[in-house]
């Protein structure tokens, strides 16, 4: 699935016609929960070149608020864009994909930008960290926040410790955009109803042979393709892998039956209620082929389309239905606590003698890996390697922030930390001779101060570090949000070091980052 950064500019172009006027819908929750009205309607005149041109990330970004109490959520909204376009007193309408926005940006030289003209120009990063080297201490969990990813599989001296399990992903780009696929039947035409709370497409073929819409495929292997469609004027209906591929299975979408299958494939039929049915054909292919959705004499409705490895016709993009679960973070404990403290908290446990439990947990590493391989949605293998931090006298504190992909990353520091506190205020002479005892009152203030609080800094070190760190530290001093965690106890912290060297081994030899963060709360808690 393609991402949208909010930091940085978003287009939207519709690229022929005289004026277009484009809906964008913003919302957290499911996917499927698309608002009934847009959050914005934007109009624009075409320009000489024929293009109205918007931008729209500052829109979207208005919508994602992103917090954090230990436990990894990041919160992304989804996005859907219908535009609509005049041209020569007629026109159309062109919708777009359901997009994930979250609250990263870009730094190289490239456009973020969605077109009329079926293009979009969208980041689809799997893995979302820079570095391929993270260092934690001895008794924290390695997180790796990814999306679309498989698997995550956490090794140690070579032999698997554990294995995260990341989203089953729907390989299919226009699962719910139809009219980008390719049309060789009468039409394919969005209907203004929602159901499912999405909207409805209606495939019409009058002829008395199957045709309809069809896309290049490229999974292989033993896959599963569903469609959730219902009956309108036709109740036949075909899934059909064409190609070298070429096999068909077809469905009676009145009796809810599977009706014939070809040699190879096998069909099934759910039956979703008011006469909507997911219809779905497994077969195995070895070479990329066409997935196509057929009827003929009349027309049905169709919902959504999914494509998926494995023989079983999963619920839809169940992983990523909702915004805030649709970045999944790859644990090596299979829980989304990073510490030990924070572990047993979240479990509703309760430490009694913290020093007693430092005193364990320096004979006891229940984390231990040194390698993780994250399997991507095309197969590849992205490596990881984990360092396991030494022992020593300081307390670990670890910062989370948002990094440049809009996720959650950590850093430790494990040397070091010192903490100091700075005091405010203001204060006013007072008048405190009594005139009529002749009495200077000498137990009373005579400046009183009102107002008092403090601020609260810590500067923080890091141990020894792989030099793929100073990329990691670049974005966590432009990141708007951190927060600082110490033994369970979470704290949202600013970060006041405005300025980085990037260290090399090369150039530095060892390699360790110092900074220097204030709390965003005063040591007074005066919020109201």
């Amino acid at each position: 699935m393609s991402l949208i950064y909010t930091r940085s500019p978003f287009f939207i172009q519709s690229t022929s016609g005289d004026s277009t006027t484009v809906s964008l819908y913003v919302w957290n929750g499911n996917s499927s929960d698309v608002p009934t009205s847009a959050q914005y309607i934007l109009t624009k005149a075409h320009n000489s070149s024929g293009k109205a041109t918007f931008e729209v990330s500052e829109l979207i970004r208005d919508y994602v608020d992103q917090s954090f109490n230990g436990d990894y959520v990041t919160e992304a909204v989804w996005v859907y864009i219908s535009m609509s376009v005049t041209s020569g007193g007629g026109g159309g309408t062109v919708s777009s994909n359901k997009y994930l926005a979250t609250d990263g940006y870009i730094d190289e030289d490239f456009v973020q930008y969605w077109s009329s003209s079926s293009n979009n120009n969208l980041k689809s990063d799997e893995v979302l960290i820079s570095n391929d080297y993270i260092s934690v201490p001895e008794d924290t969990t390695a997180m790796i926040p990814t999306k679309d990813a498989d698997t995550a599989v956490f090794y140690k001296d070579g032999e698997v410790k554990f294995i995260s399990e990341l989203a089953n992903k729907n390989s299919l780009d226009d699962s719910e955009n139809f009219d980008r696929w390719t049309l060789n039947g009468d039409s394919i035409v969005q209907t203004p109803d929602l159901a499912f709370g999405k909207y409805v497409w209606t495939l019409t073929e009058s002829g008395s042979s199957f045709v309809g819409i069809y896309k290049s495929v490229s999974t292989i292997g033993t896959v599963t393709a569903s469609v959730l469609v219902r009956a309108n004027t036709s109740n036949l209906f075909r899934l059909r892998f064409g190609g070298s591929t070429n096999k068909n299975v077809d469905f009676n979408l009145s009796s809810g039956t599977v009706t014939s299958e070809s040699s190879g494939a096998s069909g099934t039929i759910k039956s979703y209620g008011d006469g909507w049915y997911l219809c779905s054909s497994t077969l195995t292919t070895t070479s990329s082929s066409t997935l196509a959705i057929y009827t003929h004499s009349g027309s049905v409705d169709i919902i959504y389309s999914q494509l998926e490895v494995g023989n079983v016709a999963t619920e839809y993009n169940i992983s990523d239905s909702n915004s805030s679960g649709a970045i999944n973070y790859a644990t090596s404990a299979g829980q989304s606590a990073s510490t030990f403290y924070a572990r047993v908290m979240k479990d509703g446990g309760t430490i009694i003698d913290e020093n007693c439990s430092d005193d364990i947990m320096e004979y006891v590493s229940e984390l231990d890996i040194d390698e993780a391989h994250v399997i991507k949605s095309d197969g590849k293998v992205e490596v990881i390697s984990v360092e396991t931090l030494p022992c020593n006298k300081y307390e670990n504190v670890r910062l989370t922030f948002v990094n440049k992909f809009g996720a959650l990353q950590d850093i430790h520091f494990s040397a070091k930390t010192t903490e100091s506190m700075t005091g405010k205020g203001s204060s006013y002479n007072s008048i405190n001779f009594d005139y009529d005892n002749l009495s200077n009152n000498y137990g009373s203030h005579s400046v009183r101060d009102f107002n008092k609080n403090a601020t609260v800094r810590h500067t923080l070190n890091t141990d020894y570090l792989h030099e793929s760190y100073s990329e990691v530290f670049r974005q966590l001093i432009v990141s708007e949000e951190v927060w600082m965690e110490h033994k369970g106890n979470v704290k949202p912290v600013n970060v006041t070091t405005n300025s980085l060297q990037k260290k090399t081994h090369a150039n530095n030899g060892l390699v360790q980052f110092t900074i220097s963060v204030k709390e965003s709360h005063s040591l007074i808690n005066n919020i109201r």
